[in-house]
């Protein structure tokens, strides 16, 4: 009986498939794998925005946490996701981050987005 579980288990997963991922791999789920953060940095907590209320008041508020980084975009590209949740978060998740070739590409689409 567990051998059919099993198998059923595996099929099931089999036909969900990676929901339209390449695959769970580091290097195929992180965005950013270039941009290393210093030894002593320090996670920032956030008011995550959810895709509701106003993108540009969740920006100022995220470069005001962030104004060190300024001039490092890569960095503040990096580290953006970790201050959404829902469907913003959703919506980061599944960009193509080839066409951000700076932070203001970023926040332009998440502007127009939400």
């Amino acid at each position: 009986m567990t051998k059919i579980l099993r198998s059923l288990e595996l099929t099931m997963k089999n036909l969900q498939g990676l929901g339209g991922y390449k695959s769970v791999s580091y290097k195929d789920l992180c965005m950013f794998p270039g941009v290393h953060l210093p030894l002593c940095f320090k996670m920032l907590k956030f008011e995550k925005y959810d895709g509701h209320g106003n993108p540009i008041a969740h920006l100022r508020c995220y470069c005001n946490h962030l104004r060190g980084a300024r001039e490092k975009e890569e960095l503040l590209m990096d580290y953006f996701g970790e201050s959404l949740s829902g469907q913003a978060l959703e919506w980061f998740v599944d960009q193509d981050i080839d066409k951000w070739i700076s932070w203001d590409d970023l926040t332009n689409g998440f502007v127009q987005q939400f």
